[in-house]
């Protein structure tokens, strides 16, 4: 599903770069333009283009890099499992540390320039005070993700459910936030302005069930384990320690795989 949508985030910013105005959607409602995703929506004024790429920039890399971390947390696994040589596995997670810190970086740029976006361009009020809470959402969880890699004395399980809540969860949502507008949109009893917000709604609520509320169970369960573990001497895992255990990779490779 994370591989659809960078196909699709890449058709979007590539719409974007040949033209970076959203289109008139007809002559019935001025307010009402396509954007280069293809939805319709309402404006009341052209988003401003610098803002617009660093936003579709940020999506484009925030997608690439939830794969890119995926696929180094399932190397380090495979590594650990293997016995391969140490300084392979400590390789894999030194690339997962510098990724994280960019995605970070990027994705706090991209968040705050859709805030801006939102309270400039946004015609429809009830979608504008909606986007305008994002980064109230998103902000919070990405700040987590830094803080619970650097704290020792935290498990390696609560980093693992941060960086879901605040990047597998959203790279997920935005695809169905995309699909639901469209559907939404076209039902006459709601129209793009409704379609837009309930879509956007829906898919919020969708990734807190299927991506956030499973991934704190996850870190529940495991943490349980782990106090049961540390029962007969073997200490639980930080997020910082760079020798991951194969118990703790296992798990987080298998939430991914549920992805």
């Amino acid at each position: 599903m994370l591989v659809l949508q960078f196909a699709n985030l890449v058709r979007v910013f590539t719409n974007f770069s040949r033209n970076h105005s959203y289109r008139a959607a007809g002559a019935a409602d001025a307010t009402l333009h396509h954007n280069h995703i293809g939805n319709v929506l309402a404006l009341k004024t052209q988003p401003n283009p610098w803002l617009l790429s660093v936003h579709l920039g940020m999506a484009l890399v925030w997608v690439a890099a939830t794969l890119v971390q995926k696929a180094l947390i399932a190397k380090a696994a495979r590594l650990n499992q293997n016995r391969a040589p140490h300084r392979l596995t400590t390789e894999a997670i030194r690339i997962h540390k510098w990724v994280g810190w960019t995605l970070s970086v990027v994705g706090i740029a991209g968040v705050l320039a859709g805030a801006v976006l939102a309270y400039l361009s946004t015609g429809y009020e009830p979608m504008r005070r909606f986007l305008l809470t994002q980064p109230i959402c998103f902000l919070p969880p990405m700040v987590m993700v830094l803080v619970s890699a650097r704290k020792r004395s935290w498990s390696i399980r609560t980093h693992r459910f941060w960086a879901q809540t605040a990047y597998l969860g959203p790279a997920l949502a935005t695809l169905w936030t995309e699909i639901l507008i469209n559907l939404f949109g076209r039902v006459a009893s709601i129209g793009p302005r409704g379609g837009d917000l309930l879509g956007s709604e829906v898919a919020a609520l969708l990734g807190t069930a299927l991506v956030i509320v499973p991934a704190w169970i996850s870190r529940r369960r495991g943490l349980a384990i782990d106090a049961k573990t540390a029962v007969v001497g073997v200490p639980p895992l930080a997020a910082s320690d760079v020798d991951l255990t194969s118990a703790a990779l296992d798990v987080s490779v298998a939430v991914g795989r549920s992805s």
